[in-house]
């Protein structure tokens, strides 16, 4: 008799986050952020509302992860990379802007105005996903560490 092997739990944690990922994803195309909803994604996962509570504390913070991982796949499939290899440092920057313009542009007007809004907490320096900061706020620490960049100045002007 052969025996059945259990999921790992932080395999099962990685699948469910997927799944929850993907039916935002398929609610975002199909229907728009209006029909974005606890509730809707929830039934499109095919999970509870504790389920969704365990692994993301709000929907901003599902926003957050959405917009983190998508844009990561965006820049991958773009070749970002090997675009700014050997670009100066200010040059790296604004192609990371121009990039990440290109992928709000091709996610749609409808979530990045919901998204950009007062309403998502989440989305202020020092906050991200699992105590991480968010991207911008990564970029501009980082700047502003290796003195490339002063307060107040502009990432174009360095």
């Amino acid at each position: 008799m052969e025996t059945k092997l259990t999921m790992p739990r932080s395999v099962q944690t990685e699948n469910t986050k997927q799944k929850i990922y993907e039916a935002a994803v398929n609610i975002l195309k199909k229907k728009g952020y209006a029909y974005l909803t606890v509730s809707n994604i929830c039934s499109a996962a095919g999970i509870s509302n504790g389920t969704f509570f365990y692994h993301f504390k709000t929907k901003d913070e599902l926003l957050i992860f959405y917009t983190y991982r998508g844009f990561a796949e965006f820049r991958q499939n773009n070749g970002f990379d090997a675009k700014v290899e050997g670009l100066p440092f200010d040059g790296k920057i604004i192609a990371f802007y121009c990039c990440w313009a290109d992928y709000m542009e091709e996610m749609g007007i409808d979530f990045f105005s919901n998204f950009y809004s007062t309403k998502n907490i989440l989305w202020t320096f020092g906050a991200g996903i699992s105590g991480s900061r968010c991207m911008f706020g990564t970029i501009l620490a980082r700047c502003f560490s290796k003195r490339r960049m002063r307060a107040g100045s502009s990432p174009i002007c360095l």
